[in-house]
């Protein structure tokens, strides 16, 4: 009875197998996105305790992308939540780059924190692609495009009352 068994396993055994898929390897390889990095921010602190009377200057001054051909645009929000639309925008050229990294030294966003006196904090985003998709899509004016990357610098702003300014 055994002996019969293994019998008829073996004759079912080959209804069982199923053609698998050959993939072919070819000689380009697949190009995989990296993301951009923001390498250094300035403030370097993400919470600054600031008075009304001050401005601000927001940088990025070093931005790495290993795609050396990549574009990158920096979008700088302000209270995303109340207002989607960029307070400012940068492009940075992948031709201005040396290698991957991409150095903005002399690049500052200056926001004056008098325009916000019915606020207790702002926050303040910079938000670094290197491929923003269509501004509609949501969430709108951010929507990073399929296969593209992102990076976000974030400061909250803290609003002290006094009449000096300590910028960090």
């Amino acid at each position: 009875m055994a002996m019969q068994r293994i019998w008829l396993a073996l004759l079912l055994l080959p209804a069982c197998l199923v053609d698998q898929p050959i993939e072919e390897e070819t000689d380009t390889p697949s190009r995989r996105n990296h993301p951009p990095v923001i390498v250094h921010r300035s403030p370097s602190t993400t919470t600054l305790y600031l008075q009304r009377d001050c401005d601000v200057r927001f940088a990025l001054p070093r931005i790495d992308d290993e795609d050396l051909h990549d574009d990158l645009v920096i979008k700088w929000f302000v209270n995303y939540e109340d207002d989607d639309q960029p307070f400012d925008t940068w492009i940075v050229r992948a031709t201005e780059a040396d290698g991957p990294t991409r150095l903005l030294p002399n690049r500052f966003l200056v926001l004056p924190l008098s325009g916000y006196e019915d606020r207790s904090t702002i926050v303040v985003e910079a938000v670094v692609s290197d491929g923003f998709a269509d501004p509609m899509e949501p969430p709108r004016n951010r929507a990073i495009a399929e296969g593209k990357g992102v990076a976000v610098a974030t400061w909250t702003i803290v609003f002290s009352e006094g009449s000096w300014c300590n910028i960090p």
